[in-house]
């Protein structure tokens, strides 16, 4: 209404007006002081630091509990898990005594023996043709395995230098990457080198093959990145493993994203019921070509389809002059190890 807008304008000049600079937390204690109830706004980091409970003790769902209530679960199969406490419904009464949360819900298929034997269907034929089965991945989710199988990357200290950062371009894949898990590129930051601006300004993301200006960046599941164009070259030229730590991954940024679609839709009409694409890891999508294996992939492209249609009567392509130096650099390091 009217009313509540002239209110909301006049509280709003008295705040932004007010000659005492004052805090929030002082503008509270005024207020409160006046009969007005008033509460300082908090992050999430914040209200998660002073809320978070160990999932052994449970929590209060009562009416008089926090807002706010985190559980930490140190035997979740993820691994050490800190969620938002299943609270959403308070009780008041002697029901307030329920403790959350309840067990972890299982994993994704681990209950299709059971339905098929009461509905007196023999599985084996069905697991045996990929109609059914008992595990979509390896993991309790395809995207996450545990954590303590998994550790992430960091980014890089805010002193290095692209002087230091520089010579372990090229270099052979460390023993702790080599052990890693591959994962979607929305789970892992992203390291890069960083290129200062000519005028002292933010630092841009500098592509590790062209030195340059990171444009259209391409995420891969090591926590490394490149340009769009250059991971066409690299793919192009016959490379397929990060050009900065060497780890085995698809760089053709098309069938990546064709790949991705695939397994998301499979993924998808499994949860949905559908017998479908009941199998397969997320590793699957950045795993490189093995002897032509994808001569058949559906082509999501102009470009793409040429090379679907006429892969297999053309040779190599010619490496342009930047894929050139990246093979140089490889065959001086290589001979170097």
């Amino acid at each position: 209404s009217e009313a509540d807008e002239a209110l909301s304008a006049a509280l709003g000049a008295v705040f932004r007006d007010h000659p005492d600079a004052l805090s929030a937390a002082q503008w509270v204690a005024r207020l409160s002081r006046s009969g007005v109830d008033a509460v300082e706004l908090a992050s999430i980091s914040a209200l998660r630091a002073a809320h978070t409970r160990h999932a052994a003790h449970g929590c209060d769902v009562g009416l008089g509990a926090p807002t706010f209530i985190f559980t930490r679960h140190d035997d979740h199969p993820l691994g050490t898990l800190t969620m938002f406490a299943p609270c959403s419904v308070r009780l008041s009464g002697a029901a307030a005594g329920l403790r959350v949360p309840l067990s972890h819900a299982p994993k994704y298929g681990a209950h299709t023996l059971e339905v098929l034997a009461e509905a007196r269907v023999d599985a084996a034929p069905l697991l045996a043709r990929g109609a059914a089965a008992t595990s979509w991945s390896t993991h309790y989710l395809p995207a996450a395995p545990p954590e303590q199988a998994a550790p992430r990357a960091v980014e890089p200290p805010a002193a290095e230098t692209d002087a230091e950062e520089a010579p372990r371009l090229f270099s052979p894949v460390p023993p702790t990457t080599a052990a890693r898990s591959l994962l979607p590129s929305t789970l892992r930051p992203i390291r890069t080198l960083h290129a200062a601006s000519p005028r002292g300004g933010p630092k841009t993301a500098q592509c590790p093959v062209c030195l340059g200006a990171m444009a259209q960046p391409i995420r891969l599941s090591c926590a490394h990145a490149l340009c769009f164009a250059c991971a066409e070259r690299c793919s192009e030229a016959g490379h397929e493993c990060c050009p900065v730590c060497r780890h085995p991954h698809m760089l053709d940024p098309e069938r990546l994203g064709a790949r991705r679609d695939a397994w998301r839709a499979a993924y998808g009409g499994w949860r949905k019921g559908g017998a479908s694409g009941a199998a397969g890891e997320v590793a699957s999508i950045v795993a490189p070509r093995r002897d032509g294996g994808e001569a058949m992939e559906k082509p999501h492209s102009r470009r793409a389809g040429d090379l679907f249609l006429l892969g297999s009567r053309e040779g190599p392509r010619r490496p342009d002059s930047a894929s050139a130096d990246l093979m140089k650099a490889r065959t001086i390091t290589s001979a170097d190890r």
